[in-house]
């Protein structure tokens, strides 16, 4: 009901105001709905009791901590949230690297942990709106309205925030690695380092921040490098075969899922097989983003490259909902600040000439 108004309040606003008044109201209209959306999401559905492993493994992770014991050991035990999993299996280790352990874990020791990403998911929203409400350029300020509609419109962003994946948060963090490019390569390499250390999954991204060139790459790259590993020690220092056991083994166990949104996925909609063995799956997706990574040349070209590359690597593989929201997010991005710098360069241009 909220999304519909939000709709009808935009297409009122685009199409009686005046071009600057109504993308103005547009993009007030759009996040007022998502925090109206999150607002209630919070208040009516995050009092019942969630069986979600996700949820269980966050909050027990907390608990973990709280009582000095090491989560990636079996302190953390919860139920197989896989539906074709055998009835009653139990993971143990928390999955998760340890900069998610830090943030949601650590909140799931006091409150709810997937407030960390309700926080991550409307800055990440307030930024998009931001840009529609005080951009002067026309061109940035539609196409980070047009966005932000997207996005703030889209049921999936209140799918993942109940689940209590973690994806949000990452999305945050490249942000704030986007905006920090130019300005400071280490600050820039810092918070993307932390992005990348937030999933297993951004192994793939290593082409693209071993090939990427432009100004500051060299320290930027290396800031990075050494924030993701960096952060993996906290998990290897006590354990480090349980810290791979539950963040690389857990994933390993998983299998293959008829319900993954990939093409093996859909092969199995259609009753025939196509399994690609991890070698191959992990070459293919490897080598598409190094092809991508010889022509990224700016922090737009580094996250749109960046969410092609990884849905290369979910359609070749396994892919749920929340792998689409990050490339989605990932794409979003990369098109906004695409607009900003172009613009940025059209003077420069012009002067030229």
């Amino acid at each position: 009901m909220l999304v519909g108004i939000g709709v009808l309040a935009c297409a009122v606003a685009l199409f009686f105001g005046d071009k600057q008044l109504g993308r103005r109201v547009a993009a007030c209209s759009a996040f007022i709905v998502a925090l109206l959306t999150v607002s209630a999401f919070v208040g009516h559905e995050w009092n019942a009791a969630l069986g979600t492993d996700v949820y269980q493994a966050h909050r027990q992770a907390g608990s973990a901590l709280v009582n000095g014991q090491n989560p990636y050991t079996d302190a953390v035990r919860f139920a197989d949230g896989n539906p074709f999993a055998p009835p009653g299996r139990m993971v143990e280790g928390y999955p998760y690297p340890p900069l998610v352990l830090i943030t949601y874990g650590l909140a799931g020791a006091f409150t709810d942990p997937r407030l960390v990403s309700v926080v991550s998911w409307l800055s990440f929203l307030g930024w998009f709106a931001l840009q529609a409400l005080s951009s002067r350029s026309k061109e940035k300020s539609e196409a980070s309205l047009s966005v932000l509609m997207l996005l703030a419109f889209s049921a999936l962003g209140s799918e993942v925030l109940f689940m209590g994946w973690t994806e949000p948060l990452s999305l945050l963090l490249f942000l704030g690695a986007a905006l920090a490019w130019r300005r400071s390569p280490t600050w820039s390499g810092l918070l993307l380092g932390l992005a990348l250390a937030s999933k297993q999954y951004f192994i793939f991204l290593a082409p693209l921040l071993l090939l990427h060139r432009d100004d500051g790459w060299q320290r930027r790259s290396l800031t990075a490098v050494i924030t993701a590993g960096g952060s993996m020690l906290i998990g290897l220092a006590q354990n480090p075969s349980a810290f791979v056991q539950a963040t690389v083994g857990n994933l390993v166990a998983i299998g293959f899922r008829p319900d993954t949104q990939s093409l093996p996925g859909l092969a199995a909609d259609l009753r025939f097989e196509l399994l690609l063995p991890n070698a191959i799956w992990i070459g293919l997706s490897l080598l598409v983003a190094f092809l991508l990574a010889r022509s990224s040349t700016s922090s737009s070209g580094f996250t749109i490259r960046s969410g092609l590359a990884l849905g290369t690597a979910f359609m070749l593989g396994l892919a749920f909902p929340n792998y689409w929201f990050l490339v989605a997010g990932l794409l979003a991005l990369g098109t906004v600040l695409d607009v900003d710098e172009v613009s940025e360069t059209l003077p420069i241009r012009a002067s030229t000439t």
